[in-house]
């Protein structure tokens, strides 16, 4: 079989046609080949257009099992294949007995990845050139010579590949998932997703099946399934469990939806989902007032999350919920907007699907005053002109033509509080009055 793989669109096509009365060759200009193994000649002997009995050719490196492959260039669908042994008393160095024929989109070096083989037999101990013609859909951009027994050792003089470009296979219009409780196509805290959408419009033959299977995001894709792999359903999926492991952390994961068509060809499409079903659980929370009308709610998590707030002035029913976060992380921070000093708000925490108890933050509270009888100032010294020390900032008078204190650029003042106070809030009036309020312990 044959696979093309566009990311994005992350379509995967495959399709055969029937072998014409007289098969073409394929292009010898365009394959790559390799070999399992060599002890005389190289691979690219196989195919350099020479076989006479005297030319360089291909030898495998013992009497085991070996293997040829033709990289195609591109997808074929496979019609017949030549082969030449070395020829008279050297055929006891590249010469071929008992062989199967792979069509695939595997570049694995394992024959179990393959799928199964196009043709099999057993060819003589003879010069002769042989043919083998390949009947069924069988589609790929690899071709593989598999040597099972050697008359001596594997090899070859030189082999031909005959076929036509494969057509398409099934075009997957549509393939998403989804949370089966939130909905979201963003991340899920549950192995068994929703299948939200899973569309295919068939290319010359009828859609035969449809799969979905997963990888870690970022992996490469994996060669299509077997088209009489036991997971293949006639309908498209409602429901798929995934099985990454998703570990401690959580997992990208991408999901592969497959395709496939009465003539054989496959075809895939990829999504991609955050999975994790750990229970999260909040570290460090803080809120931070930014300004009279915002805060910023601060916490940890000790498994990658995607994480919300909410917030709502206590004793109302109506939460103000935060927009998500874009990425997983285990460090979050959420804006809260639109607030009132002096008001106690519940603050909700969301993490993926699991909801934290709320709790509750007083924004700017209305604090006592520390008495300015018992504030002294000092500074870093008075403007020339003078229009006032230090001690005017605290004199209870704070308009327009009252005295005030200035100074040159750079200086500073300083309130000394005495003992049993810890300041959390100050007022400042331009040229007026400078008051504080403080807490006491």
């Amino acid at each position: 079989m044959v696979r093309n793989v566009m990311l994005g669109a992350a379509i995967v096509a495959m399709a055969w046609t029937l072998a014409s009365a007289e098969p073409t060759e394929i292009s010898k200009a365009g394959m790559t080949p390799t070999v399992s193994s060599a002890s005389e000649g190289d691979a690219s002997k196989t195919i350099d257009g020479l076989f006479a009995a005297t030319d360089p050719h291909w030898s495998a490196a013992d009497s085991g099992v070996a293997w040829l492959r033709l990289d195609l260039g591109s997808r074929y669908t496979l019609q017949q294949f030549d082969y030449i042994p070395r020829q008279g008393t050297y055929r006891q160095y590249a010469c071929i007995k008992d062989y199967e024929i792979y069509v695939t989109d595997s570049t694995s070096a394992n024959p179990a990845d393959w799928g199964p083989f196009a043709a099999s037999g057993q060819w003589a101990n003879s010069d002769p050139r042989k043919s083998v013609v390949i009947t069924g859909p069988q589609s790929g951009r690899y071709v593989i010579l598999y040597a099972l027994t050697n008359y001596g050792r594997a090899g070859a003089l030189e082999v031909w590949a005959y076929g036509e470009p494969a057509p398409p296979g099934p075009v997957i219009t549509a393939f998403s998932v989804m949370d089966q409780s939130t909905e979201s196509n963003t991340l899920t805290d549950s192995p068994t997703v929703t299948v939200l959408d899973f569309t295919a419009v068939p290319q010359g033959s009828p859609i035969a099946g449809y799969m979905i299977t997963d990888i870690p995001k970022g992996d490469p894709v994996p060669d299509p399934p077997a088209l009489d792999d036991a997971r293949w359903s006639a309908d498209p999926p409602f429901a798929y469990t995934i099985t990454t492991d998703t570990g401690t952390q959580g997992l990208d994961v991408s999901l592969l939806g497959w395709v496939k068509d009465a003539n054989g060809q496959i075809s895939v499409k990829m999504t991609s989902i955050f999975c994790n079903p750990n229970v999260p659980v909040d570290l460090d929370v803080s809120v931070t007032p930014n300004s009279t009308v915002m805060a910023t709610v601060s916490w940890t998590t000790d498994t990658e999350t995607f994480s919300r707030a909410s917030y709502r002035p206590q004793g109302s029913d109506t939460w103000i919920e935060t927009p998500w976060e874009t990425t997983h992380g285990s460090s979050h921070s959420r804006h809260l907007t639109q607030m009132t000093t002096g008001t106690t708000y519940e603050i909700m925490l969301e993490d993926n699907e699991t909801v934290q108890d709320p709790f509750t933050y007083d924004h700017f509270p209305e604090l006592p005053e520390i008495p300015k009888s018992q504030i002294s100032v000092t500074t870093s010294g008075d403007f020339l002109q003078g229009e006032g020390t230090g001690a005017v900032t605290i004199d209870g008078m704070w308009s327009g033509d009252s005295p005030c204190w200035s100074t040159p650029e750079p200086g500073w003042l300083r309130l000394n509080f005495g003992d049993g106070y810890a300041v959390q809030q100050m007022a400042y009036q331009a040229r007026t009055d400078l008051g504080v309020a403080i807490p006491l312990h």
